[in-house]
């Protein structure tokens, strides 16, 4: 039988440690700022992802777009953002931001 154990050196566990410090206190900077916005709500918020509600008229690409530089900014990685009318249709958006590249959005 093999053996699965694997041991990595203990620097590249500080350093994913790090990582995952810095996209979390990004993705709880991001979710405080979509909070503040009258008619947004988010309905599941998991370790780098977010599904959020608005009403159409209130979703400006530019507003999305400055969410997206600032979170780079504050935590050194790029998003995706998936816009949709539908749940399926903002998963299947994601999806394409993701393969277009990343660091894009798609609606």
């Amino acid at each position: 039988m093999e053996n699965t154990n694997v041991v990595y050196p203990i620097n590249l566990v500080a350093e994913a440690a790090a990582i995952h410090e810095k996209v979390q206190r990004g993705m709880k900077e991001l979710r405080l700022q979509l909070l503040k916005q009258p008619g947004y709500e988010i309905l599941m918020s998991g370790c780098d992802d977010i599904l959020l509600r608005l009403p159409l008229h209130l979703f400006k690409i530019e507003y999305f777009a400055d969410l997206k530089n600032d979170f780079y900014v504050r935590a050194g990685f790029s998003i995706s953002i998936g816009v949709g009318e539908s749940v399926r249709e903002a998963i299947f958006n994601l999806q394409r931001a993701k393969l277009d590249g990343k660091n894009k959005i798609v609606g």
